[in-house]
């Protein structure tokens, strides 16, 4: 039976340019035997041919789990993605469909492409940036590490996560790019969050002395000194301030 239809398919599709009749054949066929690779592959063809893109959709995922093979895998994957970014014109899918691909490896060109173009978009960097980051970290790319934490510290809900992030930024943009006025740059908007957490200043203090900023490190924490809540620590807010613009500035103020 599954023979006769894959017979009168080939004779619809090919000779008599009837593919939806075609079709039918092989949704009979893929009812008898629903892994039957050979329907799956025409039935692709075929949807790609009439521009049924929901139902080749629906293909290429049932045929990405039934393949072992992971560049078979991807390979269907990447395809997935492309028709989810362009004809079905949900993002959300690609996105899903590349962090999919990246799992499996996470240095595959193609779907870094695609991420890093959706990237672009404002709308969608936020939810881009987690998926990079591995890619990035594998690669040791300390600038595509800094563009994905600074999205991810703006979408923070979480006032620490947003220090922590800057953390992980200041650290690149000293360790990685020799930057040390953006690093300084990056531990001020830690600390204009979190100005109790004592090490965020400690930082700040070691940086200034090699940009030589000290008079816009001793403005910062005049600024946010009556935001640190605990008394201890603001009282040592106030003894650097002081010590800062008396050492370092000439001020005996």
């Amino acid at each position: 039976r599954i023979d006769l239809r894959f017979q009168t398919m080939s004779i619809l599709a090919d000779r008599l340019d009837r593919p939806a009749d075609a079709i039918d054949d092989l949704r009979e066929v893929l009812s008898l035997d629903p892994a039957n690779l050979q329907a799956l592959a025409k039935l692709d063809e075929l949807y790609g041919r009439t521009e049924n893109w929901e139902e080749l959709k629906a293909i290429l995922q049932r045929r990405v789990g039934l393949t072992e093979h992971a560049q078979e895998k991807i390979g269907l994957l990447i395809r997935i993605g492309a028709l989810f970014e362009g004809q079905l014109e949900s993002i959300d899918g690609a996105i899903e469909t590349y962090e999919q691909i990246l799992s499996i490896d996470v240095n595959r060109s193609e779907a870094v492409t695609a991420l890093e173009r959706i990237f672009e978009d404002d709308e969608y960097a936020p939810f881009v940036a987690p998926v990079l980051e591995p890619t990035y970290t594998e690669r040791n790319d300390w600038q595509g590490l800094v563009r994905v934490y600074s999205v991810m510290e703006t979408s923070a809900g979480d006032p620490r996560e947003r220090v922590e992030f800057n953390y992980k930024i200041a650290r690149l943009q000293e360790s990685e790019g020799g930057d040390v006025a953006s690093a300084f740059n990056s531990y001020a908007a830690a600390y204009r969050i979190e100005p109790d957490r004592m090490n965020t200043m400690h930082e700040l203090l070691r940086l200034a002395e090699e940009l030589s900023n000290h008079r816009e490190l001793t403005d910062l924490l005049r600024t946010m000194v009556d935001e640190v809540a605990e008394p201890t620590q603001r009282r040592e807010v106030h003894w650097t301030i002081a010590q800062t613009l008396r050492d370092k500035c000439g001020d005996p103020e």
